[in-house]
């Protein structure tokens, strides 16, 4: 559902480009066009009916004629025969009856579109309460009455041939009430029926004398309603008399509720009523007084082109009804003033007013009138309008952050010291960027902080955040995607909280999950088995037949005397066990059979191009259906939460005032814009593509080709569009407005700039249709309304948000403030209304609404005074029952058009109708406009164009896969090609480096923050640092020595224990105990730092542990002067590794560096920083666990050989694993590390540093010798536990 619009966009554009015709237009409203009815009469009113059918049979025979007549009928003959229809003509046809069901006593809600004023806001007192049905037929489903004649059919026919009449009384009305007014007294209720004192059980259950309902509405079973009120009701009686007298025994019986009001007898003839005049065409039958015709003029249909409603696009015009209140709220009092508004049912009205019973109850008694529907809000003397709250809404626009008011007094308050304020800058830079902080719990249990934002950001992003060759291209945990800000010491989480959001949301839909579970395990069966048939070099079984069909050909083809020699068809295949799918040999072969097997299944069912929803061919896979729709709703936000989509409340809250206290139950009232973050959405599918993988825990390859393969998909052009693919958001805005509430289907369109090759510049878009960049428009709540763009600010042309013909208010003129002597006369001033076809206004939206001349305005016109007259408008209104006159404001304004001498022959239908005053009630609507600057000084009044001369470049989007080279087509047949086997993707991405691609500018319409500086990614960036030559020896405020251990060992092998020292000093290795070079692959170290003591507290404050490790500076490493020789763990150029990582305590972060050592040589360190609360950074050395082991894990590490064989002593074991208690010298190479360990030793800061190196040092006197941190290096290769080649 997320892409409807954006497939009907692209519907429209196929049919304009085909060679079809489109769609006869004769009946579609262009865009910004309404088509008005006084009235929509269903095809069968509610009812019942009856069908009697006769077949007539002519057969002619001896040149005769003869016919026969066949019809049902009931009866025999004598002695049960057939009757003769010819002997008896008169037989009576069976009639086959049916019922129309309508609403009678409630209403289905989803038959609502709108109502005004909304339920508990506030308007004034001139507005006329309206309500807005989906369907066009409802006011007129039912007849209003069987008593008069005029209620059954259509009046006031019009002189020229056409209906047999103009307008039709509907079966309902709405009515605004006073809560007073319908407030029911113990006397009453005992009068009505309500209640009955000796009797209880005779009583309506909904009546309690101590809680009145609200809103004067007593809900009871329909059966009540007919039996319990026996006169002070409708007379329903009236519609069931003769055949229909079962039905109302049914009724009677029934158990469904309905809701009664019970208004007094004089308000309802006061406000149904009407005064009858003499100029209606239509003569008046003797004794019908038309006691209630007026609300013929209160309801009437629309016809309505919804492009540009929110959720519209599955159809582009809709049929609203609409019915008026004939009654305006209170317009006497100076203080505000709760009303209740009533839909009440009108049937059987006009014979409940001739009714003996009704006719002899007092004036004052109350009569029960059904309520289908009811809402309340407050009638005040002024309220902020439509035009008022949009000019404060566009006064506060601003990108999606912060308010600019916070953000700027962040900065603007001085700190206490220079480093304060800088962080303040940082922190307001990242808020600025629509960061925001959340609480953060570590792994390890621990409480923080941490950077958070959702998609939605307020300027242009990268495409992807770090250095592209350090963003992953998945992620199997997600952590991978964490973003460690150095600066203020602060983790972002805004990717990896994506990724894992992603899996969840996955997780949760089952459809696509169990569906991307059947995908990937029909791409590993298939994949796996044309792996293991072409490792076996077993043949294809069409292969085979197709040798087998050449052999046979070949062999009728020899001679009968041939000697030669014979070959098998097909080779042999291999007897041997093939290795596994994930062993290095068959890895690669793996990895391309899963790409082709993706690329078959992705196919539509021609086999012959990937699939693609804007074409007509089906998927051959009807999972990579569900997968394809799913990601792609996901670029439209769909499948997102909405606090995830904003995270901060305050980003979409209008600025607080700071002399107005905050109330959060307030609707909000905000318009933000925003980009999309596109490397976010990327994390998003990334994590919901992960699910259902336990095939590739390690490497998912499979995950990969999807990405790619849909890459491609976004990427092809849709047929037959020239140079149009798949559109994909790229900016937008949301809308939260207490207007959305009362406007529900705000009109929203947007036009872009168009470039003009044939003058070079940009132009205003005129084309018919133009092109139309909103994809999505939708209602996320009752005052929000969200809306997708497929292009950037500098693009944008126009926005405009009006309000739709449908959802208009309605009033009694432009005032009914009373006079000085309390009197109220309306103000109603007409508007000009066209029927001839050539008005001098334009159409549509650009068209005017002008009034007709009132002889006054503008100063100096010579036109006269054609609007209503005094007298006229007092007949308007009662302001003593606040009714307004439908029939005599009709009568004038019909009169006024016709008569007009400005707008001569421009209005001739000379009768009043529903459509009139629909439109003249209308308060005029309003649009709020966002488009660039104009022309200034100014000119011709134009919007200035970009100041471009060329158009604006063209953009794929595609999802992160990382920079591959070598493009190659897609493969649907997915057929796996033996010859090349390459394991670079089919697919790459053909874009260039992303660290150099930007997002365009935001041009001259609002000045944009972008992300300029990428953040520094959290375990893969190796800066460069100083030489650490700071050291401290035991003294006062140091530390006695060092507190931790260092061993480094290959992850593969459980870690080594501490080599022993020997009687002479000399250390003793064990057997596995080195890190061997050499190797056929990369493989990862351990470099193991635990607590000489953990169960002791000193409670040192560790601030920083570094580690350093030698590099060779130029891969010869000779001895020096000394004939020492240097030997180094990696090889010249340094780590070229993924990053490092914590293994288990998630309380430090690590970081690798470059840095020398005191002679200058190069060194690669690793610093670890504890994630601390305390002001001074430190975390302190204790019993309690969360110091004793701060391993690290540094991935896919290459050694330098080994330089220099010195003889190290080894133990030996025997083949059961025991000790033999013996050592052997072996060769090994020597490498000496650093272990520093800083400290904080007061509250100044002061800082004490104790260092472990791999010198080896004379034993003092009376001292235990010491270990020197080495670790030792062995050539040759290695083996793992299972025996494989490491």
């Amino acid at each position: 559902m997320a892409r409807v619009l954006a497939k009907k966009n692209i519907q429209k554009a196929i049919v304009l480009a085909g060679d079809e015709p489109a769609e006869s237009a004769q009946d579609k409203l262009p865009d910004g066009h309404m088509r008005l009815y006084s009235y929509f009469k269903p095809g069968l009113k509610a009812g019942l009916y009856g069908v009697e059918s006769k077949q007539y049979i002519k057969a002619s025979h001896d040149n005769l004629d003869d016919t026969l007549s066949v019809w049902n009928y009931r009866g025999t003959g004598p002695k049960n025969t057939p009757i003769d229809l010819k002997l008896n003509p008169a037989t009576p046809v069976i009639r086959q009856e049916f019922s129309v069901q309508a609403p009678q006593f409630n209403l289905d809600p989803k038959l609502i579109n709108t109502f005004y004023p909304p339920a508990g806001h506030q308007d004034e007192g001139r507005i006329l309460p309206h309500i807005v049905f989906n369907d066009p037929h409802v006011p007129w489903l039912r007849e209003a009455g069987v008593y008069y004649k005029f209620l059954s059919d259509p009046i006031d026919p019009s002189t020229t041939p056409g209906p047999s009449g103009r307008n039709l009384v509907p079966w309902m009305a709405l009515i605004a009430f006073d809560p007073s007014e319908l407030q029911v007294s113990g006397d009453d209720a005992i009068a009505i029926g309500l209640s009955v004192p000796d009797k209880p059980d005779a009583s309506i259950k909904s009546y309690v004398a101590s809680k009145l309902p609200a809103d004067g509405a007593f809900q009871m079973q329909i059966g009540e309603y007919l039996t319990k009120i026996k006169t002070n009701r409708i007379y329903y009686e009236a519609g069931y008399e003769g055949d229909g007298s079962n039905d109302l025994e049914d009724l009677k019986d029934s158990t469904d509720m309905t809701n009664v009001i019970f208004p007094q007898k004089y308000l309802i003839k006061q406000i149904l009523g009407s005064k009858t005049t003499e100029d209606i065409p239509n003569p008046i039958p003797v004794g019908e007084d038309r006691i209630f015709e007026g609300q013929k003029m209160m309801a009437h249909v629309r016809h309505i082109n919804t492009i540009g409603f929110p959720d519209a696009g599955v159809e582009e015009e809709g049929y609203y009804s609409v019915i008026v209140s004939s009654r305006t709220g209170e317009v006497h009092s100076n203080n505000p003033t709760p009303q209740v508004v009533h839909l009440v049912s009108l049937e059987h009205y006009d014979s409940t007013l001739n009714q003996p019973s009704i006719i002899g109850l007092a004036d004052t008694s109350r009569i029960g009138l059904v309520s289908l529907f009811s809402w309340m809000y407050t009638c005040i003397p002024e309220s902020v309008n439509f035009t008022d709250t949009m000019k404060a809404i566009a006064q506060d626009t601003q990108f999606l952050k912060p308010p600019k008011m916070s953000l700027g007094s962040l900065i603007q308050v001085s700190q206490n010291s220079p480093a304060q304020q800088e962080a303040a800058k940082m922190l307001h830079d990242r808020l600025d960027k629509s960061y925001t902080l959340s609480r953060w719990r570590t792994s390890t249990g621990e409480e923080t902080v941490a950077f958070n934002r959702g998609p939605l950001v307020a300027g242009p992003t990268p495409i992807v955040p770090a250095k592209a060759k350090n963003w992953p291209k998945l992620s199997m945990t997600g952590k991978d995607y964490q973003i460690f800000d150095r600066d203020l010491g602060i983790m972002d989480l805004t990717y990896s909280s994506a990724w894992s959001l992603g899996k969840l949301a996955a997780i949760s839909d089952s459809p696509f999950n169990a569906a991307l579970l059947r995908f990937r395990s029909l791409v590993w069966t298939k994949a796996s088995s044309n792996t293991r048939m072409l490792t076996n070099n077993m043949a294809q079984p069409a292969a085979i037949l197709a040798r087998a069909n050449e052999a046979v050909n070949t062999a009728h083809a020899l001679p009968n005397n041939f000697s030669g020699t014979v070959s098998r068809i097909n080779p042999h295949s291999t007897d041997a066990v093939a290795p596994d799918v994930t062993s290095p040999e068959v890895a690669p072969i793996m990895t391309k059979a899963i790409q082709l097997a993706v690329d078959r299944y992705s196919s539509d069912v021609t086999g012959k191009s990937l699939y693609n929803d804007f074409h007509l061919a089906q998927a051959a896979n009807a999972d990579w259906e569900l997968i394809l729709n799913w990601i792609s709703d996901t670029l439209y936000l769909a499948h997102i939460p909405a606090h995830y989509l904003f995270p901060e409340p305050s980003h979409i809250r209008a600025t607080p005032t700071i002399s107005q206290a905050i109330v959060p139950n307030l609707p909000p009232e905000a318009l933000r814009f925003f980009f999309i973050d596109h490397s976010w959405i990327d994390a998003f599918i990334d994590g919901a593509l992960s699910c259902a993988n336990h095939l590739e825990p390690d490497y998912d390859s499979t995950r990969l080709r999807v990405k790619e393969v849909y890459n491609f998909y976004l990427s092809s052009n849709i047929h037959p569009l020239e140079g149009v693919s798949p559109p994909v958001p790229r900016f937008g805005f949301i809308f939260r407005s207490s207007v959305v509430k009362a406007i529900p289907d705000l009109k929203i369109t947007v036009t872009c700039w168009l470039f003009d090759t044939t003058n070079q510049k940009f132009v205003e878009d005129t084309n018919k249709p133009p092109r139309n960049p909103v994809l999505r428009l939708t209602k996320m709540d009752d005052f929000t309304i969200l809306c997708l763009l497929d292009c950037l600010p500098e693009e944008i042309s126009e926005i405009k948000i009006a309000q739709p013909p449908h959802q208009q208010r309605y009033s009694m003129g432009e005032s009914l403030k009373p006079a000085a002597d309390k009197s109220i006369t309306a103000e109603l001033l007409v508007r000009m209304l066209y029927t001839s076809k050539d008005a001098p206004e334009g159409t549509g939206e650009h068209g005017e609404w002008k009034l007709l001349p009132d002889g006054v305005t503008p100063p100096g016109t010579k036109d006269k005074n054609e609007q209503p007259s005094h007298e006229e408008q007092v007949s308007f209104y009662n302001a003593d029952t606040r009714c307004i006159n439908p029939i005599a404001i009709a009568q004038v304004v019909n009169n006024k058009l016709r008569n007009s001498q400005k707008y001569l022959n421009k209005y001739d239908d000379p009768v009043p109708n529903a459509c009139i005053l629909g439109m003249e009630l209308s308060d005029p609507a309003y649009s709020l406009t966002i488009h660039q600057p104009k022309d200034t000084p100014p000119g011709s009044g134009a919007y200035n164009p970009p100041t471009g001369s060329k158009p604006f470049d063209t953009w794929t989007r595609q999802l992160w896969t990382g920079i591959s080279p070598d493009p190659q087509p897609h493969d649907p047949q997915g057929k796996l090609d033996t010859a090349n086997l390459p394991s670079q993707p089919l697919i790459p991405s053909t874009t260039p480096d992303p660290n150099k691609i930007m997002l365009p500018g935001t041009g001259t319409l609002s000045q944009v923050s972008t992300l300029t500086t990428p953040p520094r990614f959290n375990s893969s960036s190796i800066i460069t640092l100083p030489p650490f030559n700071i050291t401290s020896s035991p003294g006062p405020q140091t530390i006695p020595g060092p507190q931790f251990t260092l061993l480094i060992h290959v992850d593969y092998r459980p870690p080594p224990p501490t080599p022993m020292l020997a009687n002479n000093g000399q250390p003793i290795y064990a057997p596995m105990d080195y890190l061997p070079t050499d190797t056929e692959y990369l493989y990862d170290i351990i470099i193991a730092i635990r607590r000489k003591n953990p169960n002791l507290s000193p409670g040192y404050k560790l601030s920083e542990l570094r580690i350093e490790m030698p590099i060779s500076p130029d891969d010869k490493d000779g001895p020096d002067s000394h004939g020492i020789v240097r030997e180094p763990l990696f090889k010249m150029g340094g780590y070229k590794g993924p990053g490092v990582r914590m293994v288990r305590n998630q309380r430090f972060v690590p970081t690798l560096y470059n840095s020398v050592d005191p002679a200058g040589k190069p060194i690669l360190g690793v610093k670890l920083i504890p994630r601390s609360g305390r002001q001074d950074a430190t975390i302190q050395l204790l019993n309690d666990g969360r110091t004793n082991e701060l391993s690290v894990r540094l991935a896919e590490v290459e050694l330098a050989p080994v330089m220099q064989r010195i003889n190290v002593a080894v133990a030996q074991i025997g083949a059961d694993g025991k000790g033999l208690n013996k050592v052997v010298n072996e060769g090994r190479g020597i490498v000496k590390l650093w272990l520093r360990e800083s400290y904080v030793v007061d509250d100044k800061g002061t800082t004490s540093t104790v260092v472990t190196d791999g010198e080896v040092r004379s034993v003092q006197r009376g001292r235990q010798p010491t270990l020197a941190l080495v670790c030792v290096k062995k050539g040759g290769g290695d083996k793992d536990l299972l025996g494989n080649n490491v």
